[in-house]
């Protein structure tokens, strides 16, 4: 049965294992192909070299005919001239004018019925039924008047309609200021199949309608109590009939700029486009790149196959560089290739430049002092260590070099980006990055403006590179703040700022632990101070192993007084309790350390040394009792569930916890009493296997245990004998 068991277990393993390296060659093949499609096309980098402002070195002839290309900026500024110059669309809709029309005739129906019905045709009925029409009472009881005489009300009627239909003709808007354009501008009303261009301000909207509607009823009547009656109805039916057609109008604008042309002229062959000695200029530039693109498709053209090469190619040099990548994290970083979510931290990281290399070098417009590996590199060094930012960093500027066909750019790219790494490398606390937001932009200043120089750029060529790279300097170090929270928290990393935060005394956790449990917190402290400076001596995380031994006990809050460094009246309760309950108590303290944990939410890496610290160990003292009583005694309820300790700090605390409490125990600290107990607690766990899934070494071991036994005697010294006043003696201490 139990061979079965370890069967499935290793099973289950080797599927683990096959798993997580299927989602690393399946994320490899993902990176490659991006940084694939990332390289331009259509691109022979033979002038990449050539930069505005340079003198150039050499004389370039046409070699045949080709147009000359319009730069990315000069396409956009054509395109939005071209949306800009297409008139707002307005469409008439007839149905507005058929409906007033209507409700207009329903109008004067229901005044013709309601002054017949004698005495309830009064004007507050009226009024009433036609409440939605809001007319004054002088316009009702004239309307009452003349519908008793249908012959008058009929011509009143026919009047109001014939001018209400000529406004409908003509259309009306509701507001002009709606199209936010200007008066003399063009707009386009589409009536029907038929489509008119005229200025905006020959058309009327419902403020000019009402004035036309006053004037055009003069001149139909002459009587002012019925131009009253007359405006008051008419008005009451003007609705705006002339739409604005928004989707209309941006196919319109989409159209015109798709129909903006990609060239701005020809060059035949033979025509000097350079020479040499001679300085460059933006109109050189643009011909030049016109050339470069001409003659990569005409080598597509004359050699088919290349199309199908060139990707492979590409393919390879990504794959190279990420093999040489994955490769140092394999062989000096396993920790961090063993976790595939980190792989797609550095993966992200390492889309930053690449993504804004390519799109620099695909639509132009941004200066390659802009490309972001500063950023990628501090991020890296923050979140995982310095010698993997490093690295990060010359792949990133290698492949940046590629992606632009410019190799100057790589050397801007590695240096920054290495500067970045160096000043970050200790950072503590997020103020630090103070100091990046002024040494770094001084930094990219200094190296973009050596650039420039040795290209012997322009003066404008020279400064551009000195914005340029000052602002990068400075964006990075801003960027790498407001991205560090969002990394930690999707990716699970506990940075050193965290962990600082979490290192004060006066977090609550802490604190209450203090009050609640006052010999743990002590105890906390020292065990802190054993693995700070033993992880310092092997080359550990010494913050990360504080922290976590400042925390590692916080379980022991549920019960304090069931534990001996807390119980200081004398009395012991575990006296009173069979050898059974009292493993159960102590063991449960891990349980409950880790809900308080997740209580307050700590970081996984800080959590684990709660369970960790004490492994699958036992407890001696009450299995020793269990096994004196009658009793029936099982190991494994007086076991700790585990795990055993995983990292190098949570195996330091492990050593650090039973060390101290060993130590506690002895009457006399003499050095070499302290030594041998170290060394005794040392020999135990690693003869009780509860070092074998960590990686320390056995000369680790004994830096160890050197760096102990110093704290461990201070913690201990003796105490100075006082006289007192009386002549008899005290100790103080």
């Amino acid at each position: 049965m139990q061979k079965t068991k370890f069967g499935q277990t290793q099973r289950h393993r080797n599927w683990e294992r096959k798993g997580r390296m299927a989602v690393r060659i399946g994320l490899g093949l993902f990176v490659v192909g991006l940084l694939t499609w990332l390289f331009p096309t259509r691109k022979t980098q033979e002038f990449s070299d050539l930069k505005e402002g340079m003198i150039s070195d050499r004389e370039v002839i046409a070699p045949f005919d080709f147009p000359i290309r319009k730069s990315a900026a000069e396409l956009t500024r054509d395109r939005e001239d071209a949306r800009n110059r297409v008139p707002p669309v307005l469409r008439y809709d007839k149905t507005v004018k058929e409906r007033a029309l209507a409700d207009l005739d329903s109008l004067f129906a229901d005044v013709i019925r309601t002054a017949k019905s004698g005495a309830l045709g009064t004007p507050e009925a009226f009024r009433a039924k036609n409440r939605a029409r809001k007319l004054y009472e002088p316009t009702v009881r004239f309307l009452l008047r003349i519908g008793a005489k249908r012959h008058e009300a009929g011509i009143f009627a026919d009047v109001c309609k014939k001018i209400l239909g000529e406004l409908y003709d003509v259309g009306m808007l509701q507001d002009k200021k709606d199209l936010k354009i200007e008066p003399e501008s063009m707009v386009t009303i589409v009536k029907e199949t038929r489509e008119t261009q005229l200025p905006l301000s020959e058309v009327m909207d419902r403020t000019q309608a009402k004035e036309v509607l006053s004037k055009r009823i003069r001149q139909e009547m002459s009587d002012e109590e019925e131009i009253s009656a007359c405006y008051e109805v008419a008005a009451s039916f003007l609705s705006p009939n002339l739409m604005y057609d928004g989707a209309e109008t941006q196919r319109r604008k989409r159209e015109a700029a798709n129909r903006v042309g990609l060239y701005k002229g020809m060059i035949y062959k033979n025509y000097r486009i350079l020479d040499s000695h001679e300085q460059i200029t933006p109109e050189q530039m643009d011909i030049l790149h016109s050339l470069d693109r001409a003659i990569a498709e005409k080598k597509l053209e004359e050699q088919s196959w290349l199309r199908y090469l060139l990707p492979l190619d590409r393919a390879l040099i990504s794959a190279a560089l990420l093999a040489l990548l994955i490769g140092y994290l394999y062989a000096f970083r396993r920790s961090i290739y063993d976790k595939n979510g980190l792989l797609v931290l550095l993966s992200i990281l390492l889309f930053f430049p690449t993504s804004m290399a390519s799109y620099a070098t695909r639509h132009g417009g941004i200066s390659e002092f802009l490309i972001p590996v500063a950023l990628s590199a501090m991020l890296a060094t923050v979140l995982l260590d310095a010698e993997v930012a490093l690295m990060l960093t010359m792949v990133s500027a290698l492949l940046v070099g590629a992606i632009s066909g410019y190799f100057g750019v790589v050397l801007i790219a590695f240096l920054c980006g290495a500067v970045a790494v160096y000043i970050v490398r200790h950072i503590r606390h997020r103020h630090q990055f103070y100091r990046a937001m002024v040494l770094l932009p001084l930094y990219y200043a200094l190296i973009t403006a050596a650039t420039e120089l040795l290209r012997l750029g322009k003066l404008d060529g020279l400064q551009e590179g000195l914005l340029w790279g000052a602002v990068n300097g400075f964006t990075s170090s801003v960027l790498t703040i407001g991205l560090l929270p969002v990394f930690e928290t999707v990716f699970g990393i506990t940075t050193n700022l965290t962990l600082l935060e979490l290192s004060d005394l006066n977090r609550p956790l802490l604190r209450e632990l203090a009050l609640r449990a006052p010999g743990t917190h002590h105890h906390t402290i020292v065990v802190g101070t054993l693995a700070e400076t033993a992880s310092e001596a092997i080359g550990a995380n010494p913050l990360l192993a504080r922290v976590g031994a400042y925390y590692h006990d916080i379980g022991k809050m549920a019960k304090p007084e069931y534990f001996v460094e807390n119980q200081t009246s004398g009395r012991n309760p575990h006296d009173r309790l069979t050898p059974t309950m009292s493993a159960l108590i102590v063991l449960s303290h891990v349980k409950e350390g880790l809900e308080m944990a997740e209580r307050h939410g700590l970081p996984p890496a800080v959590a684990d040394f709660i369970p960790q610290h004490h492994g699958t160990a036992l407890t001696p003292f009450f299995y020793h009792r269990a096994l004196e009583g009658d009793e029936r005694v099982e190991e494994a309820s007086f076991r700790y569930p585990g795990p055993r300790p995983k990292t190098k700090e949570t195996a330091i605390v492990m050593l650090a916890d039973s060390a101290e409490a060993a130590v506690r125990s002895l009457e006399e600290r003499t050095p070499s009493r302290v030594k041998g107990m170290v060394q005794s607690v040392i020999q135990g766990k690693l003869k009780e296997g509860q070092l074998d899934d960590c990686d320390l070494t056995f000369h680790d071991l004994s830096r160890i245990e050197q760096s102990f036994i110093p704290i461990l005697l201070g913690v201990g010294h003796a105490r100075v004998t006082y006289p007192q006043e009386t002549g008899k003696k005290r100790k103080m201490g």
